[in-house]
C-alpha cells in the first residue's frame, strides 16, 4: 500500500500571508485535498465550517457595534420641536443614567454603579436605560438586574384598567 500524495508545501510569504490575514498556522487535509480540520493560533484545531461561522462573525461584529453607537447617537440627539422652540429631549438619556449611577455609589451598590456605566459606555445599552426610565415612569420598582417583565411591582397591581388610564393620558394626535 503506497502512501497518500501530501499536499504542496506553501511558500514562506503563503506561510505568513494566511497567518497574518486568517490567523491559521496549520491546515489538515484528505487524500483528495479536501480540508478537515483548521488549526487557529488562538482556538486551536476546529471545524472548517465552525471556522467560516467565526470569520462572518468576526466581519459583522465592527457593523454591529457601529450600528449599536449610531442609535446611541441618534437617540442622545433627539431633540423635539415645540411653537418653534428645539427642546433637546435625548439628553435625558444619559442625564438619567448619570444620576442612577450617582445614586447607585452613593447608596454603596457599585456593581449596580457599573451596570449603569456599562450602559451608558456599550452600543445598545441605551435599550436598558429607556426600560429603566419606562419603569419608573409608570411608577414599577424595577431591580437593576431584572427588565420590566420580572420586575418587582411594589404593592401596585397593573392591570389592564391601569394601562388603559395610563394610555389615554397621552394626547390623541
Amino acid at each position: 500500500m503506497s502512501r497518500a500524495h501530501l499536499s504542496r508545501r506553501l511558500s514562506d510569504a503563503d506561510t505568513i500571508r494566511l497567518f497574518a490575514e486568517h490567523h491559521i498556522v496549520q491546515v489538515r487535509r484528505r487524500k483528495n485535498g479536501e480540508i478537515t480540520k483548521v488549526k487557529h493560533v488562538a482556538w486551536g484545531w476546529m471545524d472548517p465550517k465552525a471556522y467560516y461561522a467565526a470569520q462572518e462573525f468576526h466581519a459583522l461584529l465592527p457593523k454591529l457595534i457601529e450600528g449599536g453607537y449610531r442609535v446611541k447617537s441618534a437617540l442622545w440627539g433627539m431633540q423635539l420641536s415645540i411653537f418653534g422652540f428645539s427642546v433637546p429631549v435625548g439628553g435625558s438619556i444619559p442625564a438619567y443614567a448619570v444620576s442612577k449611577l450617582a445614586l447607585s455609589l452613593a447608596e454603596g451598590h457599585p456593581e449596580n454603579a457599573a451596570i449603569w456605566g456599562a450602559a451608558l459606555a456599550l452600543p445598545f445599552g441605551d435599550i436598558f436605560i429607556l426600560e429603566q426610565m419606562l419603569a419608573d415612569m409608570i411608577g414599577v420598582s424595577v431591580a437593576v438586574g431584572q427588565g420590566i417583565t420580572g420586575a418587582v411591582i411594589s404593592g401596585i397591581d397593573i392591570g389592564v384598567a391601569e394601562w388603559t388610564t395610563f394610555l389615554n393620558a397621552f394626547p390623541k394626535f
